[in-house]
């Protein structure tokens, strides 16, 4: 028996060792995929060297001899920073991700392949200009030269998921354009079924008022006399029957705008632009300088394409927001007599699950959009095929080669011609130069419409929103409204609501001149259009509990600030949703879980008596008004905060209960690993302030899940002082220090320069410079 007992704590024991070594083996394989960033590495397919040089916040400054040799670097740098990101959104847009995640994956997988996105990429990809493809197969080299280079090692996630990276092609960056632009658009399609079942619950006429449209008097970016057009196509401009997302105001929120130096210290323009998207770890964007004989552009780019998007070229400065034009609809064919095209079936591969055999079916007007795999077809009667029509797979789809002519532009014409090209999705582009011009275009793809709502055309490129060097010196978008009302074309019907855009212009045509410390109060301003808006309407409210007479006193003193140390922020936020909950849940029964988003421009209406009826509880015999249910509202808002923070009000903060999420995927499915991968700060703002950090109320803290993937002020005075900052970190390596470590500085409001007066050779101290080398 002792002989046996010693056998078996040796077994334990060599057990327990074998576990040791293979940790410590797991452990070594996921520090030696951090990034080379100092040294040479020689890399096929590079004709002279390269340098990739990294500044102290892992921003790469690339030195090349050419254009292309510049993009394959930035490929380099990319598969260094952000392989798995990149793989992972090439795997979700191509409808692969259920061979890599099992089960839950195949309705994505569908709905993805059933757009065509990735079909209509390879297509497209066999079309480019050379010049084009050129350059993207440049880019493309320079991914797979790194990973096919001595020392390379898969990211943790590839090693966790047992998967590996395919060679990246230029159809792959192709489909990361298409990927962001699905991302971006909107359109009735998809919001047809919840309206549908919103209005059999309300009727017309309270949808109308549950879903506002923009307010008569809410600012427009563009006047009467900025916008040039024919005006001879009005006829055809047929708006369709849409109106907000019924699912709740839109989290849009992007912001751009320009002055000229009529408004400036410097006497030259200033331009903002800070893209609101969903939080991610790691971030959208990718901050890079590229630098040839030809001259240096800077700013965003997206992992998976080797263009600058946003930024400037030490020339000219540009800035997207989102439009929202409608541009995607649903329309209704017979199922029996449907004219189909074309009709193939895929194959979905499902680790650990049987392969699922897909059924796609297109006609002339679009794909078919399947009842298994699309909500929005629910609604359409049985025997009818409900039919996508949008232009993201329209075969002359050349946006993603737009961005390499804006960076090489020099001045608004050369711009103009750039966004020809420019498809989807429809977007807002404020323009500055070093000349001192400034300007704004909103290129894309709009349909003109029938009276049956059939697409028969698109606005002439002419005929879209500009103004070029306006008059007041001044361009402001915040996805509101753009044109006047008397623009004879149909864009869209749901505009956000011009919270943000009233309160960036109130502040820029203060009695002042302007400059780049102005720009960042601006961007990062967190006072609450939603609170200055309704909480007036509301101090007659009568809570009955100590916190809540107390809470109300507060708010009395309160300015607005959406400010992360604050109780304040916090008491309205929970109020909101309470009082919400007050104002419609008899309204819409068992339809109101569905229904119950932040709704800010409807709550104002409802306070200040411009949609009436609504506080009324439709359960009771007694016509309540909105005072007498906003206190018992408090009462309640307050008890929910207490039993989440403590009684103390001075204990409550608007930062613990709203950090920024920056979700990591797919590892923010499983606890254990979203603790490890994704990111949480404290955030100030809301829905409506210009720091827009959108909200949901589907969990028990107001946790912001959309807000700036991005922000820059660029100075066209001295564009080497223009500022920027970005989330979550540079890199992609959960192990690098870089991973999040603008995560603070970001929700601080802080910036850095991104400078491009300076090459390898007298590179800053705390630059780390790698040196691409020709293999021999």
């Amino acid at each position: 028996m002792a002989a046996l007992g010693r056998w078996i704590r040796r077994i334990i024991l060599i057990a327990i060792a074998l576990v040791i070594v293979a940790a410590g083996w797991f452990v070594w394989r996921l520090y030696a995929s951090l990034p080379m960033t100092e040294g040479e590495i020689a890399l096929e397919g590079l004709s002279e060297p390269a340098y990739i040089v990294r500044d102290a916040n892992a921003v790469p400054h690339i030195f090349a001899s050419d254009a292309n040799a510049a993009a394959y670097a930035l490929g380099v740098a990319h598969a260094q920073d952000r392989l798995w990101q990149m793989h992972f959104t090439r795997a979700a847009v191509r409808g692969q991700l259920a061979a890599m995640l099992g089960p839950d994956a195949v309705a994505n997988d569908a709905r993805m392949r059933i757009y065509g996105l990735a079909a209509a990429s390879d297509d497209l990809a066999t079309r480019l200009p050379e010049d084009d493809r050129a350059y993207f197969q440049a880019y493309a080299d320079g991914v797979n030269a790194f990973m096919a280079s001595d020392g390379f090692s898969r990211p943790p996630e590839f090693l966790l998921l047992q998967t590996r990276p395919q060679p990246w092609t230029v159809a792959d960056t192709i489909l990361i354009y298409k990927a962001i632009a699905l991302d971006l658009v909107t359109g009735e399609a998809m919001r047809a079924a919840p309206r549908a079942r919103l209005t059999s619950v309300l009727g017309q006429a309270r949808t109308r008022a549950f879903l506002p449209p923009y307010p008569e008097d809410g600012v427009r970016a563009l006047s009467e006399d900025e916008v040039n057009y024919s005006g001879e196509a009005a006829d055809t401009a047929i708006e369709v029957e849409a109106g907000r997302d019924p699912m709740g105001e839109e989290p849009e929120g992007s912001n751009n705008w320009v002055v000229s130096g009529q408004h400036t210290t410097s006497g030259s323009p200033l331009l903002a632009n800070d893209p609101h998207l969903g939080h991610r770890t790691p971030g959208v964007w990718y901050l890079a300088r590229m630098t040839t004989p030809q001259g240096s552009q800077v700013g965003a780019t997206l992992p998976g394409a080797p263009n600058i998007v946003l930024g400037h070229n030490g020339r000219i400065a540009w800035g997207f927001t989102n439009t929202g034009t409608d541009v995607m609809d649903l329309v209704t064919a017979e199922e029996a007599g449907l004219d189909l095209v074309s009709e193939d079936t895929e194959t979905i591969r499902v680790k650990g699950g049987e392969p699922v055999e897909l059924k796609i079916r297109k006609t002339a007007d679009g794909v078919v959009l399947p009842r298994d795999w699309f909500d929005a077809a629910q609604i359409q009667p049985l025997d009818t095929a409900a039919i996508l029509v949008s232009p993201l797979d329209d075969p002359d789809d050349f946006t993603s080669t737009v961005g390499r002519r804006i960076s090489s532009a020099e001045s608004w014409d050369d711009l103009n011609a750039a966004l020809r090209n420019f498809v989807v999705p429809m977007q807002n582009i404020v323009f500055a130069d070093t000349a001192g011009n400034i300007g704004f275009i909103t290129p894309g793809r709009a349909p003109l419409r029938d009276e049956s709502g059939s697409w028969t055309g698109q606005i002439p490129f002419e005929d879209l929103p500009r103004t070029y060097n306006p008059e007041d010196g001044m361009v402001v978008t915040a996805n509101n409204q753009i044109p006047p009302d008397g623009y004879p074309y149909f864009l869209t019907e749901s505009w956000s609501p011009p919270f943000r855009a009233a309160r960036i212009t109130d502040l820029l045509t203060a009695d002042r001149r302007l400059d780049k410390a102005d720009f960042r109060a601006i961007q990062t301003d967190v006072v609450s259009g939603w609170a200055t808006d309704a909480l007036p309407h509301l101090w007659e409210a009568r809570p009955e509990s100590a916190n809540g007479q107390e809470s109300l006193r507060r708010l009395r003193g309160w300015n607005g600030e959406m400010r992360r140390g604050w109780p304040e922020p916090l008491i309205f936020a929970e109020w909101m949703k309470e009082l919400s909950r007050a104002i419609y849940e008899d309204d819409l029964g068992e339809a109101f879980i569905v229904y119950h988003r932040p709704r800010e421009q409807f709550i104002v209406n409802v306070l200040s008596g411009e949609a009436p009826g609504w506080c009324d509880d439709s359960r009771t015999e007694l016509r309540e008004s909105c005072t007498d249910i906003a206190g018992p509202a408090l009462d309640r808002a307050v008890a929910v905060l207490a039993e989440q923070y403590g009684p103390d009000l001075e204990n409550w903060s608007w930062g613990e209960a709203h950090p920024a999420y920056f979700a990591h995927y797919p590892f923010a499915a499983s606890s254990f690993l979203d603790r490890i991968f994704s990111t949480r700060v404290p955030a100030p703002g809301d829905g409506t302030t210009v720091n827009v950090a959108h909200y949901s109320y589907s969990r028990e803290d107001f946790r912001a899940f959309h807000g700036a993937s991005y922000r820059a002020i660029y100075d066209l005075a001295d564009l080497n002082e223009s500022q920027f900052i970005s989330p979550v970190g540079q890199s992609g390596h959960f192990l690098s220090k870089h991973y999040r470590d603008l995560a603070e500085p970001w929700a601080d409001g802080e910036y850095f320069e991104i400078r491009y007066d300076w090459t390898p050779q007298n590179a800053p101290e705390s630059t780390e410079t790698l040196v691409l080398r020709p293999a021999r």
